[in-house]
């Protein structure tokens, strides 16, 4: 979960502090390495379970262990290294958190620091896993906060240097669970006497984010002498997995590595394709079926953006073209995969929690792709976790097999307002939740893109003319993210586990999970209605009456209704206890919208009748498209 941000305060005795208080720091044996480095650490010598020794002292309370542990692990970090990383782990019922730090030879000089680390899930509220470079003092002189949601605006998590207090200092980057990062920290001496930096962030799989400038924590510092690492928390029950360590000066850090180029694509120079982790959303059992030849079908549930507006023709389309590349990609072995586009413009994950059955899980998928980042980008951030685990419980309750991956698309709203501020969008971080508990597969377009604006390959006027569609050279680049993600994906998957995992608790309301939109079927009816056939936004079909006080009654069974309105300019709604009065004029474009008429909690069933009114100016016209309904659990 997301920590909860808590009254910001300064903290008693920091890590180091507790640290030199149990151990004593020693520099008389310190030196600098043949090749140049300060301090260089893989963990290739030790194996799993061994303390680390030599430069590095570890704090894990007194007596030891007992607010966690520090130990290296046979976990490598995925950009390069000898496969083995340091835990440190601290403990639930400790109060502080354990430390690791390291001694080199003081230098009053430029130097470049570059470490990769990991922090597979949330902790809990309270915690702030740090790296703090130290003077010979034992004196911070920069603080990164690995993982810090006590930030304004939002609160959401972000790596950021520290200020004075914990919700103080500068926005690096965004920050997710689950992920690898490469840290890379150049520091210099501007003719102004203070000590700043340059830092990058990348997010293994995605584009670097550089910000330069940035103050030392403490700017006049004399030099720098040591590294440290920890939970700066009174709730230290998490984990961070630090790898692939380098410190040299500036002047030899030449061979320090950087992150791997990233594979580009030759079509679209720039585009960073997207990376789905091995065995993520079930998409080993897809996998399976296609080297099995056996027959796949695949749905897409999303806006306007996955319908193909921007695009020339359906053609140039990210669906189609997915489409495309999906059936190459299974012809190889003679299976046969067809696709079905379920698209509704300007619709969010609440409506599409409720299509989902009806427009894809009936006609038994087998690989399900999600797209709804943008049109949730304005919905309460939990209202969007609710839509979004709905779609997903729905999914795996009908098939555990199910192969699912979250498509995150983005415009230039989302772009300025988030990814250029190093912020995750809150559509994204609340979908990125729901993907983490359920082990689902991602793909996250917004850096991508970023990097193709950022280098000049594109501007933003090309690739979204009004703002939030992309243009063919869009739809293009998002097909190419996708369709390369998620075909390396398929092509690498291991053997699926059996049977699949149950379905864990929910994390949000969990009442989208029993949502469905069914055809309003009555049960009596007075007046004149027509019955309109099924067309592509009104495809269960629908009932239209221009009578005033013509009447349609049916049977509702269930915990909340809504009635799918297309347009009515007065409709009164009375059921078991309950009378409603709507109104809705339509969209232009005739896209029907839910109307709620009744939400329990307590469940009714009974007889719901609805009967056409005349508004103000005594105009009568009603068309109802179907109902929603949420049953009881």
């Amino acid at each position: 979960m997301i920590p909860v941000p808590r009254s910001p305060r300064r903290m008693a005795p920091v890590f180091f502090r507790a640290l030199l208080l149990s151990t004593g720091m020693l520099a008389t044996s310190l030196a600098v390495a043949a090749d140049g480095s300060l301090l260089t650490e893989d963990w290739a010598p030790y194996n799993e379970g061994d303390k680390p020794t030599g430069a590095w002292k570890l704090w894990t309370g007194n007596p030891p262990e007992t607010v966690g542990t520090v130990h290296v692990v046979e976990q490598g970090s995925p950009f390069d290294g000898s496969g083995k990383s340091v835990l440190i782990k601290g403990n639930p019922i400790s109060g502080s958190g354990p430390a690791l730090t390291g001694d080199f030879t003081p230098t009053d000089k430029p130097i470049v620091l570059r470490f990769d680390y990991h922090i597979p899930s949330s902790p809990g509220p309270g915690v702030l896993p740090s790296m703090t470079l130290l003077d010979s003092a034992k004196k911070p002189v920069i603080k990164l906060n690995l993982a810090n949601g006590f930030l304004t605006p939002n609160h959401a998590l972000k790596i950021a240097s520290q200020g004075n207090k914990w919700n103080e200092g500068d926005i690096i980057a965004g920050f997710r669970f689950n992920t690898w990062y490469r840290v890379e920290i150049s520091t210099r001496k501007p003719s102004s006497g203070k000590w700043e930096y340059d830092i990058t962030v990348t997010p293994h799989g995605s584009p670097p984010v550089t910000v330069k400038g940035l103050a030392f924590f403490t700017p006049d510092a004399s030099d720098i002498a040591g590294i440290g690492f920890s939970w700066n928390s009174t709730n230290p029950n998490g984990a961070i997995y630090m790898a692939n360590l380098e410190i040299k000066p500036a002047d030899s850090a030449a061979s320090v590595a950087t992150a791997p180029a990233a594979r580009r694509d030759s079509a679209l120079d720039g585009l960073v394709a997207g990376i789905i982790p091995a065995g993520a959303g079930n998409l080993a059992h897809v996998a399976q079926k296609i080297r099995s030849g056996k027959p796949v079908r695949a749905g897409f549930l999303g806006g306007s953006i996955t319908q193909g507006v921007g695009a020339r023709n359906p053609a140039d389309s990210y669906y189609w073209r997915t489409r495309q590349k999906l059936i190459e990609f299974a012809q190889k072995t003679g299976s046969a995969l067809e696709t079905i586009q379920t698209a509704i413009g300007g619709t969010n994950s609440h409506f599409g929690a409720y299509r989902v059955g009806v427009q894809l899980l009936d006609k038994d998928i087998d690989l399900l792709v999600v797209e709804f980042a943008v049109n949730d980008l304005n919905t309460p951030p939990s209202a969007a976790l609710d839509g979004m685990e709905g779609i997903v419980r729905q999914a795996l309750s009908r098939n555990p097999r199910m192969g699912i991956v979250l498509f995150y698309t983005t415009n230039r709203a989302m772009l300025e307002r988030f990814y250029d501020k190093g912020q995750p969008a809150p559509s994204i971080e609340a979908f990125h939740r729901v993907a983490l508990h359920y082990h689902l597969a991602e793909v996250e377009s917004g850096p991508k893109v970023q990097t193709l604006f950022r280098e000049g390959t594109f501007t933003p006027e090309k690739i979204f003319p009004d703002g939030t569609h992309p243009s063919p050279e869009g739809h293009a680049i998002y097909a190419t993210l996708l369709s390369d993600a998620l075909l390396a994906a398929l092509a690498n998957a291991e053997t699926p586990p059996s049977p699949p995992p149950p379905l864990p608790a929910p994390l949000g309301a969990g009442r989208l999970a029993r949502a469905h939109l069914l055809p309003l079927v009555p049960a009596e009816k007075t007046g004149d209605w027509t019955e309109i056939k099924p067309a592509y936004y009104t495809f269960l079909g629908s009932w239209k009456s221009t009578t005033p006080d013509a009447s349609l009654g049916f049977d509702f069974n269930g915990e909340h209704l809504s009635l799918l309105c297309l347009k009515t300019t007065r409709l009164r709604v009375t059921g078991p206890g309950f009378e409603k009065t709507i109104a809705h004029k339509g969209n232009p474009y005739g896209i029907p919208s839910l109307q709620t008429v009744y939400s329990g909690p307590a469940p009714i069933s009974g007889r719901v009748t609805v009967t056409a009114l005349p508004d103000d100016n005594g105009d009568v016209e009603t068309t109802l498209a179907g109902i929603g309904i949420i049953t009881a659990p």
